[in-house]
């Protein structure tokens, strides 16, 4: 495992971005938007490396901890993809 691979740099990194981006924005707003040439690339900072923290936050709980089904996935039969109660699909229209 690479070490931007391990959930706790990001999670480093995301906390970093916050404080950091929360403080330049209360910052430039009692400065009157003096650095609003910056608010834009420090978003796109932000958005990015909150984006990685929860992808790979994601990616480690569904596909490397994954011990079997898990809440919230399909089923491999169910109505939805024709496993009905007798066996048949109801004729077009008839309830179910």
């Amino acid at each position: 495992m690479t070490i931007f691979q391990d959930e706790k740099i990001w999670r480093i990194l995301t906390n970093f971005w916050t404080v950091v981006f929360i403080a330049f924005l209360i910052f430039d707003f009692f400065w009157l938007n003096r650095f609003e040439y910056l608010t834009i690339p420090f978003s796109v900072i932000y958005a990015g490396v909150l984006g990685l923290y929860a992808s790979t936050k994601e990616f480690d709980r569904w596909y490397e901890m994954h011990e079997g089904r898990h809440p919230g996935e399909l089923k491999e039969k169910n109505r939805i993809f024709g496993d009905w109660p007798n066996g048949k699909a109801p004729r077009s229209g008839r309830g179910i």
